[in-house]
């Protein structure tokens, strides 16, 4: 958990998404708290979010979605608030056609 959060602080995205990818096996092929799938599913999703800041692919945001609604499943957390709050503002702009790519 801590690794992810130094990668995704030092910008090393593909670290990060390889630390968090835990969330995609099955719960039985690791042992860890489910707390700690929540956090790092939070992380994987903000970390989608900064991708998609970036390049603008809205394939992202499935993704983005999957993991923050893991996360919300398990705690309710202000990190996953602040994501889902982010993942609104970047949703209306696109339907407005207000986001484009930096």
């Amino acid at each position: 958990m801590h690794l992810a959060y130094v990668f995704r602080q030092t910008g090393l995205i593909k670290q990060v998404l390889q630390v968090v990818n835990v969330i995609a096996f099955p719960r039985g092929r690791f042992r860890y708290p489910p707390h700690f799938m929540s956090i790092f599913a939070t992380i994987r999703a903000a970390t989608y979010l900064v991708i998609y800041e970036k390049f603008n692919d809205s394939e992202l945001l499935v993704f983005l979605r999957r993991a923050v609604n893991k996360a919300w499943a398990i705690i309710n957390s202000d990190a996953a608030s602040s994501v889902y709050k982010r993942l609104e503002k970047f949703g209306s702009m696109v339907e407005l056609g207000d986001y484009g790519q930096k």
